[in-house]
C-alpha cells in the first residue's frame, strides 16, 4: 500500500510541474550579455534550495538568503537561520556567500525580521600582459556586498521589507604599490502576500542606485573617475504549497534592464522528512538538487546541493549551502 501511495503522489506531483514547465517555457525569452553590466555576480542566484529549483523566485525565503530573493520574505521565516553557501566554476571563478536571517516577534507577535549576509564574488588567476604582449604578472579580483535588510508586516498576510546594500570592488595589485577599488550603496524593496496559507505571491525591485564609482586620479597621472551603473532588476513570482506542505510548485518573471524578460518555475517535492528534491527551469536551462535534514540537539540542520548552468563559461555551476536553524 506504501508504494502504491508514494506512486501516485510522485504521478501527480510530476504531472503538476511538466505542465507548469510546458505552460511557461514557451514564453521564455532568450538573453545573451547578462554579464555585461555591472553587479553580475548580483544576478546570479544564490544558495543551492532556491537554485535547484528554478533559480529561486521573489516568493522564497527557504532559508538566511530569503533577503536576497525579497527582503520582505524574513517576515515570514519560521525561526532564525543561519546559511553559509560556495558555488565552484571554471575558469577560475567562484561565489561565497554567508548570512543571517531571524523574525522578530516584539509583542509576542512574529510582525518583523532582519537579515545581514555578505556575498563574494572572484576570478583568480588573471593572465596580465603589457602593451606589448608579454606576461607581466598574475592578477585577482573580488565583488563584494554587503547587506542589512528589515521587514515589516502590514496586515494578517502582507510584508514589505528594503535591503540596503554596500558594494564594494578590489583589483589588487593592478596599481603601483596599491589596489584599484570601487565603491558604491545600493537598495532593494520587496513585497511579499500571503492570502492563504498555502499561496504566496511577492514583488521586488533590486539595485536601485546600485553602482560602483571608479576614481584613479590618484593612481596615474591621466586617472579618471566613472561610475557604473547597475541595471535594475524586476522580479515577480508565486508559488503554492501541496500535499501539506511536502510539495511546492512556484514561478517567477524578471526583468532585468537592457536584458530581455525570462521566466522560471521550480518544483520541490518532500518524500521523506529529511529528504528533498528539486529541480526546474531557470532562464531556460535546466536545474535540479536534493536537500538533507538533520537534527542536531534540538536544531535543525540542512545540507543543500544545485546543480545550474553556467551562462557565461564552460562546464556548468555545482553549488553546495549549509543552514542551520535555530
Amino acid at each position: 500500500m506504501l508504494l502504491i501511495s508514494l506512486k501516485k503522489y510522485f504521478s501527480r506531483f510530476t504531472f503538476s510541474f511538466l505542465l507548469l514547465v510546458l505552460l511557461f517555457n514557451n514564453l521564455y525569452s532568450g538573453e545573451t550579455g547578462r554579464g555585461g553590466y555591472a553587479g553580475s555576480f548580483l544576478r546570479m542566484g544564490l544558495g543551492a534550495g532556491a537554485l535547484a529549483s528554478g533559480g529561486g523566485s521573489a516568493v522564497y525565503y527557504g532559508d538566511a538568503a530569503a533577503a536576497y530573493y525579497n527582503p520582505a520574505g524574513i517576515v515570514f521565516l519560521e525561526h532564525a537561520v543561519a546559511t553559509t553557501s560556495v558555488s565552484s566554476m571554471s575558469l577560475g571563478r567562484s561565489m561565497s556567500f554567508i548570512g543571517y536571517a531571524k523574525p522578530l516577534k516584539p509583542a509576542g507577535r512574529q510582525n518583523a525580521g532582519f537579515s545581514v549576509g555578505w556575498i563574494r564574488a572572484g576570478v583568480s588567476d588573471i593572465d596580465g600582459r603589457d602593451s606589448n604582449g608579454n606576461h607581466t604578472d598574475m592578477y585577482s579580483s573580488s565583488e563584494n556586498c554587503f547587506y542589512l535588510s528589515f521587514a515589516h508586516a502590514v496586515g494578517s498576510f502582507m510584508a514589505v521589507g528594503i535591503s540596503t546594500k554596500i558594494l564594494y570592488y578590489r583589483f589588487p595589485g593592478i596599481a603601483d604599490g596599491g589596489s584599484l577599488s570601487a565603491k558604491g550603496v545600493g537598495f532593494d524593496f520587496g513585497v511579499m502576500v500571503m492570502p492563504l496559507h498555502n499561496v504566496s505571491a511577492g514583488i521586488v525591485i533590486k539595485d536601485l542606485h546600485s553602482r560602483y564609482t571608479w576614481n584613479t586620479q590618484s593612481l596615474w597621472e591621466k586617472g579618471t573617475q566613472k561610475s557604473d551603473q547597475f541595471p535594475v532588476v524586476f522580479s515577480g513570482g508565486a508559488s503554492v504549497r501541496l500535499y501539506s506542505g511536502r510539495g511546492r510548485l512556484s514561478v517567477n518573471y524578471e526583468k532585468i534592464n537592457f536584458i530581455p524578460g525570462t521566466i522560471s518555475a521550480g518544483a520541490e517535492l518532500k518524500p521523506a522528512d529529511r529528504i528533498a528534491v528539486r529541480c526546474g527551469i531557470f532562464r531556460g536551462d535546466v536545474t535540479f538538487g536534493a536537500g538533507f535534514f538533520m537534527k542536531i540537539k534540538g536544531h535543525t540542520a540542512v545540507f543543500d546541493y544545485a546543480y545550474v548552468a553556467d551562462p557565461a563559461g564552460p562546464g556548468n555551476v555545482n553549488v553546495l549551502t549549509g543552514s542551520f536553524i535555530f
